[in-house]
């Protein structure tokens, strides 16, 4: 389940960082210890790009790091 969850996380992100017309190249997504958060991070110095966090009972939530 854990790798489901990864797989679409990264789908996710990469599909919210298209729509918003932002350059996710270079990047890789690491999960959060805490819930179900995953960040889109830069290769070079690993800062987040796009955070994904997937509840229960709501719709995610997108939150984006300049």
């Amino acid at each position: 389940m854990e790798k489901i969850l990864f797989n679409l996380a990264l789908i996710d992100t990469i599909a919210f960082c298209k729509d918003n017309d932002i350059d996710c190249s270079g990047s890789h997504l690491v999960k959060y210890p805490r819930r179900w958060t995953y960040a889109l991070c830069h290769d070079k110095d690993n800062r987040a790009i796009v955070t994904v966090t997937f509840y229960k009972n709501q719709t995610p939530t997108h939150f984006i790091t300049k």
